[in-house]
């Protein structure tokens, strides 16, 4: 309660409050599919920017990071050792 408001004013000025919001409008939660997460981790390793690996898969960039977030960790890693690999390589 707000003080100095009675009920009426504070109803007449904010509408009825009727408990917690509905969350029912928006677009249905994403569902990752095992060809998208290879999708993702063979970009990745690659080394493609997320934002080019977002578009591709046609999710956001924040969809991306919370979906496929492991996928484009180990495909990071993967690049990095084959990279290191490739540079060891050509150092012998």
């Amino acid at each position: 309660m707000t003080p100095g408001v009675d009920d009426d004013a504070r109803e007449a000025l904010m509408g009825e409050v009727t408990g917690t919001p509905s969350c029912s409008g928006g677009r249905p939660p994403h569902q990752p599919t095992a060809e998208r997460r290879r999708q993702a981790r063979a970009m990745a390793l690659r080394g493609i920017p997320h934002r080019h690996i977002a578009a591709i898969i046609g999710v956001a960039e924040h969809t991306l990071r919370k979906y496929y977030g492991p996928e484009l960790t180990a495909g990071m890693a993967d690049g990095a050792v084959w990279t290191a690999d490739r540079i060891r390589g050509l150092a012998e």
